[in-house]
């Protein structure tokens, strides 16, 4: 399986990389987000697709590289995982409104209520997780397109899936240690 992580300049990426390559036995392709353009996916041609996590507002382009594109370009043909920054870039591409979070978390624990969803196959209804994160996706007026698949106590979305694609958002870190049971969200994912 060749997977393809995009780095939104983010110390964590490499927690995604050892995870991916322990479940596949493949080394992943790692390519920051403004040093990988729509031609280059074409020629690696991966399997699956991890945006990672990052710094700054999924709203500013200098911030996301060429995520949008990419998104845009491959959401309906290769499956993709988006984390934290990643999560919230293909969430605004598909017209969620992105939002400042009342309630900053960096580096906090949460408690994750999760649907039954093909992602969460064999971890609880409810997980703890590791969570960095400034902006969060509005709940008011979802679009049509969006599902909920993880939330906090308080509706803070955690998670959503694009309908009819295989294309998912995590604002939480599975990659993290702090997170229980990340490494088999990762595996859901890839297989």
């Amino acid at each position: 399986m060749k997977v393809l992580i995009i780095d939104n300049y983010d110390s964590f990426t490499y927690n995604i990389y050892q995870t991916v390559g322990v479940i596949t036995g493949n080394e992943p392709l790692v390519y920051l987000n403004d040093q990988i353009t729509i031609k280059q996916v074409k020629e690696i041609n991966p399997d699956r697709i991890i945006i990672s996590s990052g710094i700054g507002s999924p709203l500013k382009e200098e911030n996301c590289g060429n995520c949008v594109a990419i998104v845009k370009e491959f959401y309906n043909k290769i499956p993709i995982l988006g984390i934290s920054i990643g999560n919230l870039i293909i969430a605004n591409t598909f017209k969620c409104k992105i939002v400042f979070s009342p309630n900053v978390q960096h580096g906090e624990l949460i408690s994750v209520n999760l649907n039954k969803v093909a992602l969460f196959d064999s971890l609880p209804d409810k997980m703890t997780a590791m969570a960095y994160y400034t902006y969060i996706i509005d709940n008011n007026n979802l679009p049509n397109n969006i599902d909920i698949i993880a939330e906090t106590d308080t509706k803070t979305i955690m998670g959503f899936k694009v309908k009819n694609y295989p294309v998912y958002g995590l604002q939480f870190n599975p990659e993290s240690i702090g997170t229980h049971n990340g490494s088999l969200i990762f595996k859901n994912f890839l297989n």
